[in-house]
């Protein structure tokens, strides 16, 4: 009988804007993740056989979206039911906010690796300056909590794609309130949230296991 003891695995593909949750929904989001590793893995290995440095830019269709609409090509009903039908209907309407609302910066997809994670990275937004969130909720008073996630997130991505600083904007879509937040690259934060997030996976997968 073989008396190695194995480590318990975790998940070592994952997408950021998945991490940033796992601190505060340990064990959702440990299932999570699991669920969605097979798929960003192969996400992954797509992308790191691409050339350009394991990363790609990609004017997304939110663009195209906006356009319609601007020119009277598409009602915003029609864009919802054409979101409805793409999308989880839960995320509906801030994806349609979104679309019509954020600043359309190009889309960056890129792949880092930190210690054993093999991270996916698809912020809404990049310049040389600054990468950038932007997230709608319901009401204003989610905005609090959904702008720290989001400042913490836009902090990684900057770390991980080597950018000065961050943009997120946060709305409420009752009455059109919105928050800005612009701050320069904290990489003390990024870091040590990154490694907390590495760190409480394998802490989970022990207890798992």
């Amino acid at each position: 009988m073989n008396s190695t003891t194995e480590t318990p695995s975790y998940p070592r593909y994952v997408r950021l804007a998945d991490l940033v949750w796992f601190e505060a929904q340990p064990t959702a989001m440990w299932r999570h993740l699991v669920e969605r590793e097979d798929d960003v893995q192969e996400q992954v290995m797509r992308l790191i056989h691409l050339p350009h440095m394991e990363e790609r830019i990609e004017w997304d269709t939110y663009m195209e979206w906006r356009k319609q609409v601007a020119d009277g090509k598409l009602r915003v009903d029609q864009l919802r039911d054409l979101l409805a039908e793409k999308y989880d209907r839960r995320f509906v309407d801030g994806t349609l906010d979104r679309a019509l609302n954020s600043y359309l910066y190009p889309s960056l997809k890129a792949v880092r690796v930190w210690n054993s994670l093999h991270i996916l990275i698809n912020p809404d937004g990049v310049t040389e300056e600054f990468v950038y969130e932007y997230r709608s909720v319901a009401e204003p008073q989610q905005m609090a909590r959904q702008a720290e996630a989001m400042r913490v997130l836009a902090q990684m991505e900057a770390l991980l794609l080597e950018r000065p600083a961050i943009q997120v904007q946060i709305r409420a879509r009752l009455n059109d309130e919105v928050s800005t937040i612009n701050q320069p690259l904290d990489p003390i934060l990024a870091g040590e949230y990154l490694d907390a997030a590495e760190r409480g996976l394998k802490e989970i997968a022990t207890a798992f296991g």
